[in-house]
């Protein structure tokens, strides 16, 4: 995951909060409010859940 990916996730995961009417829309600011304004919950969703590619990287024990 690039280091541009997270605050755009970050903002898709406040936008969601926001359409889930778990957050006040009125605290959105940005790029979260752009989200809101702009995408269905759908797009949301698919950019607030990190990808999954198969097994993840796991440290040896």
């Amino acid at each position: 995951m690039s280091a541009q990916q997270i605050p755009e996730q970050q903002a898709a995961g406040l936008a969601l909060s926001a359409r889930r009417g778990r957050t006040s829309k009125w605290h959105l600011k940005g790029k979260a409010k752009q989200m809101y304004d702009d995408l269905s919950m759908e797009e949301l969703e698919a950019i607030a859940e990190p990808e999954e590619h198969g097994e993840q990287d796991q440290k040896p024990s």
